[in-house]
């Protein structure tokens, strides 16, 4: 199994110094007012720690914090009360959180088809994918929630990560999380994430440490020496293009020579000199010698 790192998150993070929930009320998420920047610093940092780093729904690493985003489990967009909310809210990496704005607006396009059908207003649709029925006046219990909750949910008993990043639902909310996040697509992104590490390893030794101690966490055995063949047979075929690319080059530059000198007598016969014998030999070119492909 793969580490998930953390079940839920927990304790709580608290509001910055002289922030609260009241001063907050009426402003706009992406207002840029000093409350807002201030409040969404602290808990970015403080939700980094406690959830180890990984995201709240696939737990894979995140990466650069440019590249993480603070997820409203109730969308903003339906439910401004909830906006500052902190146990509304969690890290995600950007994959999960484009793919949860996906699954709302399917379900949005979906309810809205209904309610046509059975002629009711479609411009006041506040149900999401994550809560059963609708939200009014304040969050949910923990029960309501569709979704594995990064809050209030224990996150192995709803979902198991085999090697290879292969999610296995153990739970109704597990499989709802597994089936709309279509999280198990993530094992092809993460098998060519691990193949471009690979390939950017400068030699074979760097390619052997990288593949069996750095990616054995997350990927089988098998997968690992499958993804170690691509990267030698892929480096087997740059070094050959390289060397045909080489060979080519100094067929040009032997042309461009064979040009050059032919101008060069062009010149000479019309303004009636002859050139001196040493003159008309080019000089040997050094050839460049490149290293032999790695072998196996």
């Amino acid at each position: 199994m793969i580490s998930i790192g953390y079940e839920n998150i927990f304790p709580t993070p608290g509001y910055p110094k002289d922030i609260s929930a009241e001063s907050l009320e009426g402003l706009e998420w992406d207002s840029q007012a000093i409350k807002v920047e201030k409040f969404k610093k602290h808990l970015k940092n403080s939700f980094r720690k406690l959830q180890q780093g990984r995201c709240a729904f696939c737990r894979r690493h995140l990466g650069d914090i440019r590249d993480t985003h603070l997820e409203h489990f109730i969308e903003k967009t339906t439910h401004p009360k909830f906006t500052f909310t902190i146990t509304n809210l969690a890290l995600a990496c950007s994959t999960c959180n484009g793919q949860k704005e996906q699954e709302r607006k399917r379900l949005l396009k979906i309810l809205r088809i209904r309610a046509r059908r059975h002629g009711r207003p479609t411009n006041d649709i506040r149900s999401i994918p994550s809560i059963c029925g609708s939200v009014l006046h304040e969050l949910p219990p923990a029960s309501r929630y569709r979704w594995v909750h990064p809050h209030f949910d224990v996150y192995s008993s709803n979902i198991l990560i085999k090697k290879d990043w292969v999610y296995v639902p153990r739970s109704l909310k597990g499989h709802r999380t597994v089936r709309s996040l279509k999280l198990n697509d993530l094992a092809l992104m993460e098998r060519t994430a691990r193949r471009e590490r690979m390939l950017s390893q400068p030699g074979l030794v760097a390619l052997l440490g990288t593949a069996l101690f750095s990616e054995s966490h997350a990927a089988t055995l098998g997968t690992i020496f499958s993804d170690l063949s691509y990267a030698i047979r892929e480096k087997r075929k740059y070094n050959r293009s390289l060397l045909e690319y080489k060979r080519q080059i100094d067929e040009v530059d032997r042309l461009l020579a064979v040009h050059s000198r032919a101008s060069e007598d062009t010149s000479s016969r019309n303004m009636g000199l002859t050139l001196p014998p040493t003159s008309r030999a080019s000089e040997p070119k050094e050839v460049l010698k490149l290293p032999a492909p790695p072998k196996t």
